[in-house]
């Protein structure tokens, strides 16, 4: 996946994440590359949305203005929140977005 994160990015894309499902995610930009693993388990409901969940996250971060670094783990949290019960229901709301 390493690979093709870095042929992607050089077609001209600024960042290229890779999501890894439970074993986190690798992101590549001009300046570098970087890992996340998460540091827990959870048991997961239902991962439906789940990807969605953590696009929607990264993004978010990255309209806050947030590192790179930052947008990975907020990405994570919110996916990992999604997965902890059944469809939408689990999705993060307002509140859980500013606990995390």
């Amino acid at each position: 996946y390493r690979d093709g994160c870095r042929e992607i990015l050089s077609l001209g894309s600024e960042v290229v994440v890779c999501k890894l499902a439970e074993e986190g995610a690798y992101l590549v930009y001009k300046g570098g590359e970087m890992e996340f693993r998460p540091q827990q388990k959870v048991e997961v409901i239902d991962n439906t949305g789940a990807g969605d969940v953590f696009n929607a996250g990264f993004l978010a971060g990255m309209l806050l203005g947030r590192s790179l670094g930052d947008c990975l783990a907020f990405a994570h949290r919110v996916a990992v929140k999604s997965l902890c019960g059944y469809g939408r229901q689990s999705y993060p709301d307002t509140a859980d977005l500013e606990a995390i």
